[in-house]
């Protein structure tokens, strides 16, 4: 029987007071007896780059939530299959993770009709680096909720704004 994960992530951006953007990604493990916060994260300031969005927030949850299935899977003393289910309300993030995977990849991360870059590169490979290495000891799902859908991922998207917020005031 493989041993379950299941995580509630969510990604966020917005303009801080100086009218720069800020992000944050949070991760909500979710057990039968339990939810716990188990990662949240700020994303780098307007003047790094690239500049935070939404769609890096949502992969950097996302990544969040496949770093929370690999701990639990090395912490293990034992080698279990994993089931990791991700859930989260960015469609960005679940086509980034299923439709485009192979294609972003065996294109060196280039977008085959524009012949440009692929936006958010190091966050897709640091993901599918990730899930690689869960798909080789179970399996991953991503589950696409609607925004404020369950009780779980409302906490989760509250996470983000809590986050914002402590980095507005920073």
């Amino acid at each position: 029987m493989p041993f379950l994960v299941k995580t509630f992530v969510a990604g966020g951006c917005r303009l801080n007071s100086d009218q720069e953007p800020i992000g944050a990604a949070v991760c909500i493990k979710a057990g039968p007896n339990n939810v716990k916060l188990v990662n949240y994260e700020g994303a780098l300031p307007a003047n790094h780059r690239p500049q935070p969005t939404a769609d890096r927030a949502d992969l950097a949850a996302v990544i969040l939530g496949l770093q929370a299935g690999w701990n639990r899977y090395v912490s293990s003393k034992w080698n279990p299959q994993m089931d990791v289910k991700i859930h989260t309300a960015s469609q960005y993030a679940v086509n980034v993770m299923t439709v485009y995977k192979r294609e972003y990849a065996r294109n060196y991360f280039m977008d085959p009709e524009t012949s440009a870059v692929v936006e958010n590169r190091d966050l897709m490979r640091r993901a599918y680096e990730l899930l690689d290495d869960l798909e080789e000891v179970g399996r991953v799902e991503f589950v696409l909720l609607r925004r404020g859908e369950g009780r779980i991922n409302r906490l989760a998207e509250g996470g983000v704004k809590v986050v914002l917020d402590e980095l507005e005031e920073e």
